[in-house]
């Protein structure tokens, strides 16, 4: 099992997201400058706190992804056949 993690792990960076992650982690600039401008307001750490959500949400589906691994490679555990003595 810390095989399959370790293996994992190693893919983390290059892992895609589904198409519908995708289009919901692009930034709407023109809408929020729009609202910022309407507001008279400047928000000049809109986009750190979008690439910060951006990380913590690619965080988590790492984690996800790894309890999954972790329990897939559990299950096939207990279901393969036990090797006879002697087989390598």
């Amino acid at each position: 099992m810390e095989f399959a993690l370790l293996e994992l792990a190693q893919h983390a960076e290059g892992m895609e997201l589904d198409l519908s992650e995708q289009v919901a982690q692009k930034v709407p600039d023109d809408i929020h400058k729009q609202l910022s401008d309407s507001l008279g307001q400047a928000d000049d750490t809109f986009g750190d706190r979008v690439e910060d959500a951006k990380q913590r949400f690619d965080n988590y589906l790492f984690q996800e992804q790894s309890a999954l691994v972790e329990a897939m490679v559990r299950a096939y555990a207990r279901r393969r056949p036990a090797s006879p003595a002697g087989a390598i």
